[in-house]
């Protein structure tokens, strides 16, 4: 009897079902879509993608829902045109009874702007991919020079990783330069003239706690104008080159010997009546050389006369 009525009761269920397919099926629903909402997924950091940015997206594309039917629009179409953007890395779309069309986004988030020589800038994101260069301008460190992917890999993300989640060095570093023999250089934003020799990304941390040492030690005594170049790379050690124009030179002290006063000399012959106008040998030649020296500085002086 139970199992009588278990059967019944599936085949109520069955019918109902089928009954509410087909007279369903086939229904536009009426509701129209009025509007959007966008949703990031990494909201904490801030990116280029915003929400007016993705409805643009939309519009380009023509796909803007709003003032659609619900059951008109095209959830996959949407989520691939979104995701044809490089600095978006996924799209979930999914529709409200309300009429609401929801996107959550997720960002691809740039860390480092790269420009090699002789190609294409382009950036780069936490995972070291690139993203296109499109028409968003960001406060990016600029890396340059000779660079090919592997290195950026190898190093210039793990440079970027650092610096953004470090604000003190993310602000004062604006550019790296990339050396043919595959070491760093660093600019700063107080001192662009000064050169800072990295190395490569080796003990990273350990390189820029020397280097703030020397910023907050040494620079606040003489100044950064003092030094042309700066050097980290070597092992618990910062390396400091003068900058040759700022460099004070040292005081020495006239080599030329003193002149004899003429006027001390007079006063010591009328002091000595006995001596007569007759002057000894050693006035004559001492009268001699005061005389030479009126003439040009840059002439020898003249020789005492002979026999005096």
């Amino acid at each position: 009897m139970k199992t009588l009525f278990k059967l019944l009761l599936i085949a109520v269920l069955a019918g109902y079902l089928i009954y509410a397919f087909i007279h369903t099926t086939g229904k536009e629903d009426p509701t129209v879509c009025t509007g959007v909402q966008v949703t990031f997924t990494d909201s904490v950091h801030s990116g280029f993608i915003t929400t007016d940015e993705v409805c643009r997206l939309l519009k380009v594309a023509q796909l803007d829902p709003v003032g659609l039917l619900m059951d008109s629009i095209d959830g996959q179409k949407i989520v691939n045109a979104l995701e044809a953007n490089s600095f978006i890395k996924s799209v979930e779309c999914y529709k409200s009874p309300s009429g609401i069309v929801n996107l959550n986004v997720t960002q691809r988030l740039p860390i480092l702007r790269v420009m090699p020589e002789g190609r294409n800038a382009y950036y780069i994101d936490e995972d070291g991919l690139k993203m296109k260069e499109q028409q968003y301008n960001a406060n990016l460190v600029v890396a340059s020079g000779h660079i090919d992917t592997a290195y950026v890999r190898q190093h210039l993300v793990k440079m970027a990783k650092f610096l953004r989640t470090n604000p003190f060095w993310d602000d004062l570093i604006t550019q790296i330069y990339v050396r043919p023999d595959r070491k760093m250089d660093l600019y700063t934003r107080v001192a662009s003239d000064v050169v800072i020799h990295f190395g490569n990304s080796d003990s990273i941390a350990r390189k820029f706690e020397h280097l703030r040492a020397f910023y907050e030690k040494v620079i606040p005594k003489v100044g950064w104008n003092t030094y042309k170049s700066v050097s980290v790379e070597f092992f618990n050690q910062v390396v400091a080159e003068r900058d040759p124009r700022f460099v004070k030179p040292e005081k020495k002290l006239p080599s030329v010997a003193p002149r004899v006063d003429s006027t001390a000399q007079q006063a010591a012959g009328t002091a000595n009546p006995g001596a007569g106008t007759k002057a000894t040998p050693a006035a004559a030649a001492n009268t001699a050389g005061t005389n030479a020296t009126k003439g040009t500085a840059d002439k020898p002086a003249a020789a005492a006369p002979a026999g005096n």
